[in-house]
């Protein structure tokens, strides 16, 4: 796995394509039943076809991913604008594509109440609209359904991070070390990037919390297994 954004190639005429989500999402929750079957019509008339709740889950999910995915890119659009008026028309832009990713992915949730991947992503997208309770009870959730699920852990982490909770932005980086190092490793780039943002005079918990990213980096260059092979684009 490259990244942690997971989309499924869902049609009617490929059902099997739901399987990849499922098994890419840091432990398989099985595959989707298919469930699918022609209504007779009269006449002889092209019979339609009804999708499964689980099926109309994975499509609801799908959607909002790709809205992850187009609001990160204007999330990048901002980064690099010339001029304030563009980076603030492309931070709306990204904010819209989060919104509309929160409503696909209750949608999900609507249809599966069961799918905690939809949840992380809930989370996610509440986090990025600055909606930081709602995003931690959404990566809570997920984890009551798959305890130690990487990718709700280290987002978590940035959650708490961002809400300087360091204490637990390090538990959290320490339980990823132990099980997934590639999500510690993507969580340590996180603190890296805001170590980076530092002001001149931080308070003394975030002067200790850097300190504390300084010797961790240097405890994993020589325990940790193999550098992490995730790249954080978000």
């Amino acid at each position: 796995m490259s990244i942690r954004i997971v989309t499924i190639r869902f049609s009617v005429g490929a059902l099997l394509a739901c399987v990849p989500f499922f098994a890419a999402a840091s432990g398989s929750m099985g595959a989707p039943t298919t469930d699918i079957r022609p209504q007779e019509h009269p006449g002889g008339m092209t019979p339609t076809l009804t999708l499964s709740p689980q099926q109309l889950a994975i499509d609801a999910y799908n959607s909002g991913v790709a809205h992850k995915q187009h609001a990160l890119s204007y999330l990048k659009d901002a980064s690099t604008a010339t001029s304030d008026k563009d980076r603030q028309k492309a931070l709306k832009k990204a904010d819209d594509q989060f919104q509309s990713a929160v409503k696909d992915q209750k949608r999900a949730l609507a249809h599966n109440g069961a799918m905690y991947q939809a949840m992380n992503e809930l989370g996610f997208a509440y986090r990025k609209l600055g909606n930081y309770d709602e995003s931690l009870k959404q990566y809570d959730a997920a984890l009551r359904l798959k305890p130690g699920y990487a990718p709700a852990l280290e987002y978590r982490g940035e959650a708490y991070l961002a809400l300087a909770k360091y204490d637990d932005s390090k538990n959290a980086y320490l339980e990823l070390y132990r099980t997934d190092q590639d999500h510690a490793a993507l969580l340590m780039q996180a603190f890296d990037e805001w170590v980076a943002k530092l002001g001149p005079s931080p308070t003394a918990d975030a002067s200790a919390f850097a300190s504390w990213v300084s010797e961790r980096k240097k405890v994993a260059s020589v325990t940790q297994v193999e550098p992490g092979k995730l790249q954080r684009d978000w």
